[in-house]
């Protein structure tokens, strides 16, 4: 099965609490993963405490990252 790509929205909403973002996350992290700028967006929110700092890195431990080669941005390019 294709993963989902989690964006940093969809993580926010989750971290915020937003039921259908929780509900999604929760249903599908197993079979998700999150780009490098989602994870670089996320640990340079601006004010965010040390605690919601650690809750954010917990978060992102869990999923997968995807690294971009050159395949992928081949594609991306055919695609936009």
């Amino acid at each position: 099965m294709i993963p989902y790509l989690l964006d940093t929205n969809l993580l926010i909403g989750h971290l915020s609490g937003n039921p259908q973002a929780v509900s999604f996350v929760g249903t599908h992290h197993r079979n998700s993963v999150v780009s490098f700028v989602t994870r670089i967006e996320l640990l340079s929110l601006k004010g965010m405490s040390h605690a919601e700092e650690q809750t954010i890195r917990s978060m992102l431990d869990g999923l997968r990252l995807l690294l971009i080669d050159d395949a992928i941005i081949e594609k991306a390019a055919e695609i936009g």
